[in-house]
């Protein structure tokens, strides 16, 4: 089960692409991964601790075309939380990318 942000690029450490967290510092040669955690919410806390915190991310998969195989292991590397995928192209990039987007706690 996913308890840290750092587990997100040590999972996909195993596909031998690049990753970076929100964006890459040189421009990428696809397929890459970028990933973020936009919003994280405070849950079971009284009124001096919290206690976990629910951290929501979304991983990105840019390729220029839809790699459905490389799609399927990423989404069986997170099998173990509750993924929303979603993929669209981008005409200015001429790219596409996937996203995977999901929802873990960890301790604060």
């Amino acid at each position: 089960m996913m308890s840290s942000i750092s587990e997100i690029p040590n999972r996909l450490s195993c596909l031998s692409i690049p990753i970076a967290y929100r964006a890459f510092n040189a421009p990428a040669i696809p397929p890459f991964i970028c990933y973020i955690t936009p919003t994280a919410k405070t849950e079971g806390a009284d009124n001096n601790t919290s206690i976990l915190l629910l951290q929501n991310a979304t991983v990105e998969l840019y390729s220029k075309f839809r790699n459905f195989k490389l799609e399927n292991k990423i989404a069986s590397i997170f099998n173990d939380v509750e993924l929303s995928i979603s993929s669209e192209y981008i005409e200015s990039e001429q790219m596409y990318v996937t996203y995977f987007e999901f929802e873990f706690f960890c301790k604060n």
